[in-house]
């Protein structure tokens, strides 16, 4: 299993941070791509665009689209330039011990590994 590049991690993006709070800590090399590219959306914008995420929705989860994000292709057009948030999917979210379960990705193709 491997990514298929279904786009569904770019679309929209879930982040348990505020622009606000990445400015003022700034240690990431890559919250400048995030500054300058990702652009907040309601939680109703982001239950339009993947239904799933309604169920699993809590408090101090934002979402966020991507400009260098392509919706025909479904990939992304910064691919070398992506932040490192972007690089280390499913990798950061995985937890040790257990096979990887995605729920609000059910199509991804890391599920299971």
């Amino acid at each position: 299993m491997s990514c298929r590049q279904c786009g569904e991690c770019c679309d929209p993006i879930l982040l348990r941070s505020t622009k606000r709070a990445i400015r003022a800590d700034r240690s990431m090399a890559s919250d400048e791509f995030i500054l300058s590219h990702w652009r907040r959306i309601s939680k109703d914008e982001a239950f339009i665009k993947r239904p799933l995420l309604r169920a699993s929705h809590y408090p101090g989860r934002y979402y966020y689209v991507c400009d260098r994000f392509d919706p025909t292709t479904r990939r992304c057009t910064a691919h070398d330039a992506r932040p490192a948030i972007c690089r280390a999917f499913p990798n950061n979210l995985r937890v040790p011990g257990r096979p990887l379960h995605l729920r609000t990705y059910p199509q991804c193709g890391y599920n299971g590994l």
